[in-house]
């Protein structure tokens, strides 16, 4: 009896088994195969939408917006090649090749020299004060052709180290790309001439001459703000390029120099045209049209020097400067207001302060700080004489 009820059930139990595994199997299955519903609708979406437009040409076909370009990332701006140059490889050169000579009084140089030779603003006129990078103010001074107490410093030619050196820095100036510079005018009289610079105190210095007849001195007239017939005429008789000075390669002496008139050193940007003045034939120089500005002194500020800045200098500085109103006066404007100097940032004050563009102050830093004397008063002499 009990081997029967057994038997019948067994087969409950098996079925009860089967039912259940069934009940899970199903349910494993539906929680791994059905998708989410989200999903399925998105997919939906997607296919009708590209089914309507393969099928319906009067659905526009959508525009795909392009990324945003990513802006260029900002350069650094240039400096002045020129001048980097100078502060880092001419300025050495000359202190290693021309101390001995040009020195502060202090140090009793045998021959002594002048220091603006340490001052980029004044070596930079020398050195386009010319037609080309082995011909021009500077390096004729250097080689001795124009006169140098220290003699030819390049017996073995422009290639010598220490003109080299400047002919490099000539490279500089002009720049990978700056135009190229057009060639003097030549007429068919063989006049031709150069407008070198007018510095900031509107002093213009060039030369004229004629290749045909070296012998031959020519005028200079000055026009400013016009051509010749349009600008102001500056001098009413043509000035004689007579000067020694550079001359262009034409032998004889042919430099000039010409003062812009006080009313028009104020301060404003001014354009000088220049032309070679043949018995009225006028042919432009190259360089002309030169684009200047230019400064004079005011009487506040020529009193203020005399009275009270000249003294300060002459009671601490005497010992390695000899001090004047007009080489003190350069100093101050140097770099000039247009070409960023200020009262607190001039030859005249950074001098004192320890150093300037790169050359350091022999008698070390007088003022400590730019608002102590004597650089507080330069500061009110550079007031007064610019605003």
């Amino acid at each position: 009896m009990s081997t029967g009820n057994n038997g019948n059930s067994d087969p409950f139990k098996i079925i009860f088994v089967l039912i259940f595994l069934s009940m899970t199997l199903g349910a494993f299955t539906h929680c791994v195969i059905e998708p989410p519903k989200s999903a399925t609708k998105k997919n939906s979406r997607s296919t009708s939408s590209i089914e309507n437009t393969n099928t319906n040409t009067n659905v526009p076909t959508p525009t795909v917006t392009p990324m945003p370009t990513v802006p260029p990332a900002p350069t650094t701006p240039i400096g002045n090649p020129g001048q980097d140059f100078f502060n880092s490889t001419v300025l050495p050169n000359f202190q290693n090749n021309c101390m001995v000579c040009h020195a502060a009084l202090a140090a009793n140089p045998p021959l002594p020299g002048p220091l603006e030779i340490y001052n980029y603003n004044e070596m930079r006129q020398k050195l386009l004060n010319g037609s080309n990078a082995t011909d021009n103010e500077l390096i004729r001074k250097m080689q001795g052709i124009l006169g140098h107490a220290g003699g030819n410093r390049c017996p073995g030619g422009t290639t010598d180290t220490v003109c080299q050196v400047v002919v490099d820095w000539y490279a500089q100036e002009q720049g990978p790309t700056a135009p190229t510079p057009t060639p003097p005018p030549v007429n068919v009289n063989g006049v031709t001439g150069m407008i070198s610079v007018v510095s900031s105190t509107g002093k213009a210095t060039g030369y004229t001459g004629d290749t045909f007849v070296p012998t031959k001195t020519l005028g200079v007239s000055f026009y400013l703000d016009g051509p010749s017939g349009a600008g102001i005429l500056l001098n009413n008789s043509p000035i004689q390029a007579n000067l020694a000075g550079f001359n262009g390669g034409i032998a004889g002496a042919h430099a000039f120099t010409f003062y812009v008139p006080i009313l028009y050193r104020d301060g404003v940007s001014h354009t000088l045209y220049v032309y070679a003045d043949d018995n009225g034939i006028e042919t432009e120089l190259q360089g002309s049209p030169y684009t200047f500005t230019a400064y004079t002194s005011t009487i506040e500020g020529f009193n203020y020097y005399n009275g009270t800045v000249k003294p300060l200098l002459d009671n601490r500085c005497s010992g390695c400067h000899a001090f004047s109103y007009d080489q003190n006066f350069s100093s101050l404007l140097t770099p000039s207001p247009a070409n960023g100097g200020s009262m607190t940032n001039n030859e005249m004050i950074n001098m004192p302060s320890g150093s300037n563009m790169g050359r350091n102050h022999p008698g070390g830093n007088l003022c400590g700080s730019k608002d102590n004397s004597p650089c507080v008063e330069i500061q009110m002499w550079w007031d007064l004489e610019f605003n």
